[in-house]
């Protein structure tokens, strides 16, 4: 499978393309938008500085995605990005 962002970044690799993606919209500070900070804590736990705890991986990259990208889903490099991860695939 191919992924595409709007920014025609392309990747075979769900992975890359998930990084790419939440790398495009997290701020330097981590802090979202409704002004709590938001990161992964560490490799294992799937859990967010907020407090939010993930099921699965995909769940916590939805949620660190919609803490901080923006309506407009242009990102903090100035071009625009895909605001939706690519579904889960099983």
């Amino acid at each position: 499978m191919t992924y595409q962002c709007e920014c025609l970044f392309t990747t075979s690799d769900r992975g890359d393309f998930t990084d790419h993606v939440l790398e495009a919209f997290n701020p330097k500070d981590d802090i979202g938008a409704d002004g709590q900070v938001h990161h992964e804590l560490a490799d294992r736990t799937r859990e967010c500085a907020c407090g939010f705890t993930a099921n699965h991986w995909d769940e916590l990259d939805g949620h660190l995605l919609a803490a901080s990208a923006t309506p407009n889903g242009v990102g903090q490099d100035g071009l625009k990005h895909t605001t939706a991860l690519p579904a889960m695939t099983p």
